[in-house]
């Protein structure tokens, strides 16, 4: 299987320094993977929540946890 051609969490986390920091503003869009022949594009929005990150998504492995 290919990697992953964006890294969501990684995202998530910069975008907090970013936004904070005052290096990127509330919403930006990132884009990676394009050298690799997998461009991705993901949407960061700081919210007084935290910070979401969306985009399109293919899934390749799915699955359940349960916690006893």
């Amino acid at each position: 299987m290919p990697e992953d051609p964006a890294t969501g969490s990684l995202n998530a986390a910069f975008g907090i320094w970013l936004t904070q920091s005052g290096y990127a503003p509330q919403r930006y869009t990132v884009r990676q993977g394009t050298r690799v022949g997998r461009g991705a594009i993901l949407h960061i929005e700081a919210t007084e929540k935290g910070v979401w990150v969306s985009g399109d998504v293919e899934t390749r492995i799915s699955g359940d946890v349960s916690f006893d």
